[in-house]
């Protein structure tokens, strides 16, 4: 996933994704555990108890997918995406005065762009100083500013746009009504 930035050449990507490992590997966990919780509610209790007790492990799956595993950071010819929480904001190159790492990656954009700096919560952060030498999240920056001084960032391109993470929000619903409703019918 992580290339030194003294290897990056030009067009080497035109697309980057930085995603933690980790978060995969949470998201594979605890699917596997709710799928055995389920399973084992439908062999012991039947499907009408599985369906009842299946809003509580589906909110823990649930969380893990919007906190640990969702969030990440896209870049392409374009410019960059930075997915949070429940929260995607659209970067284009030209928007974007500079890439830095301070103990997250940090986009900030230019003052036409509105001059905030948004923060990646899906990227690597730094290790505290001492640790290691080359960061993998130093080096990601540095690919990334590579990237934004190869693009074609014209800074009358489109402009920075804001979105919801649609999917997780329709889940969160999707699992609140069916807990509600479960609750409702144990009562």
């Amino acid at each position: 996933m992580s290339h030194a930035a003294a290897d990056y050449e030009p067009g080497d990507e035109l697309r980057r994704e930085i995603r933690p490992t980790s978060g995969r590997v949470w998201l594979i966990l605890t699917a596997v555990l709710v799928v055995s919780l389920l399973g084992d509610a439908v062999i012991r209790g039947g499907w009408l108890q599985a369906a009842l007790i299946a809003p509580w492990p589906l909110a823990l799956l649930w969380f893990i997918y919007v906190f640990v595993y969702a969030p990440h950071v896209v870049a392409d010819e374009a410019g960059v995406t930075v997915h949070n929480i429940l929260r995607i904001t659209r970067v284009p190159w030209g928007a974007i005065e500079d890439i830095a790492m301070r103990w997250q990656l940090e986009v900030r954009l230019t003052r036409e762009a509105g001059g905030r700096t948004i923060q990646a919560w899906g990227a690597p952060a730094r290790r505290p100083r001492g640790r290691v030498r080359d960061q993998p999240a130093d080096l990601e920056a540095e690919i990334l500013r590579e990237m934004k001084v190869n693009a074609d960032a014209s800074p009358s391109g489109a402009g920075v746009t804001r979105s919801w993470d649609l999917l997780g929000i329709a889940s969160l619903v999707v699992i609140a009504v069916w807990g509600a409703i479960a609750v409702g019918v144990t009562t």
